[in-house]
């Protein structure tokens, strides 16, 4: 979902594509989530069968051109931090002096779960995912301790 939210965002083209354009970037997008996140693949046949469920009749070629173009569209950004890694790191390098349980354990937990909040919120989604760690952390910090 975020690379075809990302290509959605970064570019203009989709206003003039067609539902089978969309269907064919969906496609795509899912194609290299499942090849970054999963520890199988699924084969090209398969994401056809899927496409052709979806109404349209993509050609192995379409997806890979596809996949090439999303990808130097997202500048090959398709594996950056997220927030909660972001403040997982910060919570790190809090001194010894913290104790590791169960302060930290709830810090990071509240952490977990307003960066979890923060993407359902529209207005975060065009602010840096270490600006929004650090905003979830000092928020955590007012709360708990």
């Amino acid at each position: 979902m975020k690379y075809l939210d990302q290509i959605f965002t970064t570019s203009t083209l989709h206003h003039r594509w067609s539902k089978l354009q969309c269907n064919l970037v969906t496609m795509t997008a899912l194609k290299i989530a499942i090849k970054l996140f999963e520890p199988r693949t699924m084969n090209m046949e398969d994401m056809l069968k899927l496409g052709k469920k979806m109404g349209g009749s993509f050609s192995h070629s379409d997806i890979v051109e596809m996949e090439q173009e999303m990808l130097w569209k997202l500048e090959w950004g398709v594996y950056p931090p997220t927030t909660f890694a972001f403040a997982h790191h910060m919570i790190c390098l809090f001194p010894q002096s913290v104790p590791k349980s169960p302060t930290r354990y709830i810090i990071q937990e509240l952490c977990k779960y307003m960066s979890e909040l923060a993407v359902c919120v529209y207005s975060f989604i065009t602010s840096k995912a270490s600006s929004k760690s650090f905003a979830c952390l000092l928020v955590a910090l007012d709360r708990y301790v």
